[in-house]
């Protein structure tokens, strides 16, 4: 879809979920199909072209989990166009002017406009890649790791038992002092169990299963499986 085609949607900023069969940039930017003659583009590839006839507002683009592939290689077109003067990207058709599927004219190469700002999310597991340092030389990292419990605390509004967040909070402060401490989707996942289980476990039983299947497993030695 579009950008901005559904109700309340920001026209100004795209998500994009990376896949970890990203190899190369067709896969980010789209591709020129020789047995029809038109190109493929896909929602970045759009988002792009409006961004660059609306030089006048800024548009954000975030790649979600963006080192599930290797970003260096599906980037490469970009990291290379931020390096020139004209900023162009060469989207690999025959010819300076090509028609997208829907009609549209698409400039070869397509210059990268300079009111689009792109950002990242990274994780650090044995699901993603660590980051190059051809990409880290042009990319800024910002490590998020501060969680402000009693931020959190205020503005839940479900009942929750004060032992079991209590419990919570001394956990939280131990994983933090071993370099594991987990996040705000971890602790909102852990409320949403001992949602669902009120009635049928107690809190401090259902938050022991969730300490169990969520927390403890991030504790593993360099030699665990």
């Amino acid at each position: 879809d579009t950008p901005g085609e559904r109700p309340g949607e920001n026209e100004h900023y795209l998500l994009v979920a990376v896949q970890p069969d990203w190899h190369n940039a067709r896969d980010l930017l789209g591709y020129y199909n020789a047995l029809t003659s038109k190109f493929h583009p896909t929602p970045l590839l759009r988002f792009l072209m409006r961004a660059a006839a609306d030089p006048g507002l800024p548009y954000y683009v975030c790649l979600d989990e963006m080192n599930l592939a290797r970003p260096e290689y599906y980037l490469a077109p970009i990291l290379s166009a931020l390096e020139t003067e004209d900023h162009l990207l060469d989207l690999g058709a025959p010819s300076a002017s090509v028609e997208t599927v829907s009609g549209e004219q698409l400039t070869n190469p397509f210059r990268l406009p300079l009111n689009v700002r792109i950002t990242g999310t990274v994780n650090v597991d044995e699901s993603t890649h660590t980051l190059s340092d051809k990409l880290l030389d042009r990319a800024n990292v910002i490590e998020l790791t501060d969680v402000d419990l009693a931020a959190f605390r205020e503005q839940y509004r479900e009942p929750l038992s004060e032992e079991a967040w209590g419990t919570i909070a001394q956990v939280h402060a131990i994983m933090a002092r071993a370099g594991q401490a987990f996040g705000y989707r971890t602790i909102g996942e852990i409320l949403r169990y001992l949602e669902q289980a009120r009635g049928v476990l107690p809190p401090m039983q259902a938050l022991d299963q969730q300490i169990k299947q969520k927390i403890l497993p991030k504790l593993r030695g360099d030699d665990t499986p």
